[in-house]
C-alpha cells in the first residue's frame, strides 16, 4: 500500500515514520519487507508504528528550489559521478549474483560490500579523489533537501521547530539528526525526492480510502524521537561500503 498522497495543485505534505528509527526497526524486526517498503515510500497498514517513534512531515519541492539546493551544494564532480555509477553497477551485479545463487540477505550484503571494496581499491588516485568529492557533494545535497523539504519533526527535543522565512528547517536540528542517525538524512531526502517527482508529474498514488488524513500514519501519531544531478537516487552513497568514508554535512 502506498503513501496516502492526494494531489490538488501539488502533492500535500506527508507525515511518516522512518525505517532507520531504532524504535520502528525493533517493532518490525520480523517484517523486514515492511521496512523495505517504507524506505521506498510505501507505508503499509501492517507496519507497527510505536508511540516513541519519530514522525517527519515532508513536502514536495519545485524545480526552482531543487536547483537552489544543487547550487548551494557546490560544484559537482562529473568524473566522480561516472566512478560512482561504476561502483554502483559492481555492487548491484554482486548482489544479483548472490541472490541468484540463493544466498540469504546477510550473505548478499557481504557480497555487495566486498564488490564495492574491491572496486574502490581498483580506482586510480584521481578517480578515488573524484569519488570522494562526489560523495561529499551528495551528502551536502541530501542535507539541503532535508532542510528545504521538512515541514515538521515531532518527538522529544525535535518538537517546536519550524522552517524559517526562506522555507529552511533549522540547521542545528538537521545537523543533530545527521550526527545521531546519519541514515535518516538519506531516507528523508529520498521521500522528499519522490514527493517532488509526483508533484512535477501532476499525479499521485492513493494509498488508502479517500479523505484519509495525511498527517498521521497507520498506528497513530508519534510522540517522541530521536545523485546524480536532478531528482534521481544518489549513486555515490549507494555504492559506498557500509563502513565507508563520511563527510561533513553541516550547513550554515
Amino acid at each position: 500500500m502506498g503513501l496516502p498522497f492526494r494531489v490538488r495543485s501539488e502533492v500535500e505534505p506527508v507525515a511518516l515514520p522512518l525505517a532507520c528509527d531504532p524504535s520502528v526497526a525493533a517493532a518490525n524486526a520480523h517484517q523486514e519487507e515492511l521496512l523495505d517498503k517504507l524506505r521506498e515510500g510505501e507505508l503499509d497498514d501492517d507496519l507497527v508504528v510505536p508511540a516513541d517513534a519519530t514522525l517527519v512531515t515532508v513536502r514536495s519541492l519545485d524545480r526552482r528550489t531543487i536547483d537552489r539546493v544543487e547550487r548551494e551544494a557546490g560544484r559537482i564532480s562529473h568524473l566522480g559521478q561516472r566512478v560512482a555509477h561504476r561502483l554502483g553497477e559492481a555492487t548491484a551485479q554482486a548482489r544479483a549474483a548472490a541472490d541468484e545463487a540463493g544466498a540469504d540477505d546477510e550473505a548478499a550484503n557481504e557480497a555487495a560490500d566486498l564488490a564495492a571494496a574491491r572496486a574502490l581499491d581498483a580506482l586510480t588516485d584521481e578517480e578515488h579523489d573524484a569519488w570522494q568529492r562526489q560523495l561529499a557533494w551528495t551528502i551536502r545535497r541530501q542535507v539541503l533537501l532535508v532542510r528545504y523539504g521538512v515541514v515538521r519533526m515531532t518527538g522529544g527535543d525535535l518538537d517546536g521547530y519550524q522552517p524559517d522565512a526562506q522555507g529552511r528547517y533549522p540547521a542545528e536540528v538537521v545537523d543533530a539528526v545527521a550526527d545521531t542517525l546519519p541514515a535518516a538524512i538519506g531516507e528523508i531526502a529520498g521521500h522528499i525526492t519522490r514527493l517532488s517527482l509526483l508533484s512535477a508529474a501532476g499525479k499521485a498514488r492513493s494509498g488508502g480510502p479517500a479523505g484519509r488524513d495525511t498527517s498521521t500514519p497507520p498506528g497513530g501519531p508519534a510522540t517522541s524521537a530521536t545523485p546524480s544531478q536532478g531528482c534521481e537516487p544518489d549513486e555515490a552513497t549507494a555504492a559506498a561500503p557500509s563502513d565507508g568514508s563520511t563527510a561533513d554535512t553541516h550547513q550554515e
